[in-house]
């Protein structure tokens, strides 16, 4: 993966494409996808790995445009922890939620491993214990439409700051 340094000395294909490796492993460990090494015309392993979907992946895939994740249970807010609305740079109303939730239904073993924060997802857990994801407050960004509903946007936070 190539890209050019910006002016703090800082790769942003390169962290990403890095990241992204180390999900595809992690995913592989957790038993969602299998993990072969590619082999070079010499017969060795040319440090390239070839991913395929396992039958326990393919129970848990949820797509999203062309996006694929892994998705389980159903989330349900609890409680409004508190809300915050912003003016942005570009004059939209950003709104930030901060709630208590839970899942229903049962969590499979491979989405409370500690592998997951390892491998650079936002969970709420210390490093090295299991997730709990009944456990912590999040927080979700939203911005304002014209006819004053609220579009998410599309990533939540862990919010291990003032549980």
């Amino acid at each position: 993966m190539t890209g050019e340094l910006d002016e703090s000395g800082y790769n942003r294909f390169i962290d990403r494409n890095n990241t992204l490796n180390k999900r595809l492993s992690t995913f592989a460990q957790l038993g969602l996808l299998t993990e072969q090494p590619v082999i070079s015309e010499d017969g060795k392993p040319n440090g390239f790995y070839h991913y395929e979907i396992t039958e326990l992946g393919k129970a848990y895939r949820y797509y999203n445009g062309d996006r694929q994740k892994f998705c389980f249970g159903r989330v349900v807010v609890d409680s409004i922890k508190s809300k915050q609305e912003i003016v942005t740079y570009f004059d939209e109303i950003q709104v930030e939620v901060v709630y208590n939730r839970h899942v229903e239904g049962e969590i499979p073993a491979w989405a409370t491993s500690p592998l997951l924060r390892d491998a650079g997802y936002s969970v709420p857990s210390t490093k090295g214990e299991a997730i709990d994801w009944n456990k912590g407050f999040y927080m979700q960004t939203f911005f304002r439409q014209k006819d004053n509903s609220l579009k998410p946007w599309p990533y939540i936070v862990a919010n291990n700051y003032g549980n």
